[in-house]
């Protein structure tokens, strides 16, 4: 017999429904799985004991996208997945190993370097749980947990195991941090070359060797090269925690808004300088009463026919457009997409995007930069004002925290800077590289591999330099690969989930 049917096989010697009626209002009473001990004489039954059943609690996995989808806002393909997935692997596993993580330690977390990632609905997630899995394995742990999940928006708690701190590998730990700070500078400025390199040899890649020598450089500086930009991201986060701290201590009351007036209006950082840029363009516009009137009046198409026609060819507007668009067009909404076209690939988003800063004119960026500024620096003047009053009858202990501040706002602002330096090269290189694979893909279209330029967005990186190399176990199989994820992909990118939430481990 079973629960499912309740019915009962007739050799059953004992009064079964009985048993079974008596046993599902237990169950429900209880909330749960009984381990119930019984005795039947005759059709009478009688309840011995029970008690719950004691079963593992579930491990759960825990996912977030509330910052992985400021550079993927949208479905990811499996090529760009197979990158990504491979990339924070490197990325986690290169930076323990820079900040001296024990290699029993590193090992033991192979796993979780493995799973940094995961996608729902064809859209990247963190996976939480093994992020805060690698980080408790460092000393320093709690402070830099708190620090990841702040800066990328997390709040749902410490998921991850305990790890064990030992004095030596504190000692480690704190010697490499304060030798990798110190050459963080150094790092950025190699990282930045060897982007800028590559983007200056992309170029000549037209025949399918160039292009396939052009491919593999990409993902041998996104799985073996990126430790460099790794270093930024990692000392902007600490950096940021670190300053965030302090002003708990010191202000709690208002903390968030003192950390936040700390690190306003830095100065020189590199993206600012587009908006800056944009906003002058608009300016250029809204003075010239013809172009207005066409920016207005048609479409963006036509904007660009105008603006490259005889009239305007050499005006200062469309030289500035030009420029704009050679030296800041590949960043743009989803410039990491793969799939996305830059600003210079379709100037006509461009437009666009000028209608609103001329529609919706505000004051000049470097005006309000400036003001931020200096309403930081006298802000920063009171706060130490506030210190010394603190201390009170200790006020010569506060040249000692007025001197910590300094230096943890100088450390936060140039961790932040050097990422934001790091975030402009990688744009430039991802879109780059999505050059080349348009390349790739029309050049494999010629051969005959594939029907369309953009199936090479559903093959994975290995899958492609296999091809690339003529190396596939099943070379006649890409078409139909391609053909069921295309269709797989359509279907996935339909389901919708929430920024934050978690599975049963091994589900999706």
């Amino acid at each position: 017999c079973s629960r499912a049917d309740g019915v009962a096989d007739t050799r059953t010697p004992f009064a079964f429904d009985e048993l079974y009626r008596i046993a599902v209002q237990l169950e429900s009473l209880f909330g749960g799985a009984l381990d119930i001990e019984w005795v039947s004489r005759e059709s009478s039954v009688s309840i011995v004991q029970c008690r719950p059943i004691t079963v593992s609690a579930e491990r759960r996995v825990h996912w977030s996208n509330t910052n992985v989808n400021e550079n993927y806002p949208g479905p990811i393909t499996p090529l760009l997945y197979s990158i990504a997935r491979d990339a924070y692997y490197n990325y986690f596993k290169n930076l323990a190993r820079l900040l001296q993580v024990p290699r029993d330690a590193i090992s033991d977390l192979e796993p979780d370097f493995a799973n940094i990632i995961g996608a729902f609905g064809c859209r990247m997630y963190y996976n939480m749980t093994s992020i805060h899995n690698v980080i408790a394995r460092s000393p320093f742990a709690k402070l830099l947990r708190g620090a990841f999940d702040n800066f990328v928006g997390y709040a749902q708690g410490d998921v991850s195991a305990q790890g064990k701190r030992r004095a030596r590998n504190v000692v480690r730990f704190a010697s490499s941090f304060i030798a990798l700070n110190y050459r963080l500078p150094d790092n950025v400025r190699a990282f930045e070359a060897r982007a800028d390199a590559y983007a200056r040899e992309y170029t000549a890649a037209l025949e399918l060797p160039a292009l396939r020598a052009s491919f593999h450089q990409f993902i041998e500086i996104r799985m073996h090269g990126w430790y460099r930009a790794s270093l930024a991201d990692f000392f902007a986060m600490v950096h940021h925690g670190l300053l965030g701290a302090y002003c708990r201590r010191y202000f709690a009351d208002d903390a968030s808004g003192v950390h936040n007036t700390l690190v306003q209006a830095i100065p020189g950082l590199v993206s600012s300088k587009p908006v800056a840029e944009i906003w002058r363009i608009a300016q250029m516009i809204r003075a010239d009463e013809r172009t207005l009137e066409v920016l207005r009046s048609c479409t963006s198409t036509e904007v660009l026919l105008y603006l490259r026609g005889e009239r305007m060819a050499h005006s200062p507007t469309t030289r500035a457009i030009d420029d704009y668009l050679e030296t800041w067009g590949f960043r743009c909404s989803g410039e990491l997409m793969l799939t996305v076209d830059a600003y210079c690939d379709a100037p006509e988003r461009f437009i666009d995007l000028l209608r609103g800063y001329v529609d919706q004119p505000g004051p000049d960026p470097d005006i309000t930069i400036n003001a931020k500024a200096e309403e930081r620096r006298n802000f920063t003047r009171s706060l130490r004002r506030v210190l010394v009053r603190k201390r009170g009858l200790l006020a010569p202990l506060a040249f000692v925290d007025i001197a910590a501040m300094h230096i943890l706002v100088r450390l936060c602002i140039g961790g932040i800077a050097s990422r934001e330096r790091v975030r402009l090269k990688q744009a430039l290189l991802y879109h780059r590289f999505k050059i080349v694979l348009k390349r790739i893909g029309a050049q494999l279209v010629s051969a005959d591999v594939i029907d369309n330029a953009d199936d090479i967005m559903y093959l994975r990186h290995e899958e492609i330099a296999e091809l690339l190399a003529m190396s596939q176990l099943l070379p006649g199989a890409t078409r139909e690969i391609v053909s069921a994820r295309r269709i797989e992909f359509s279907l996935a990118s339909t389901k919708v989930y929430p920024d934050d939430f978690s599975t049963a481990a091994g589900a999706q």
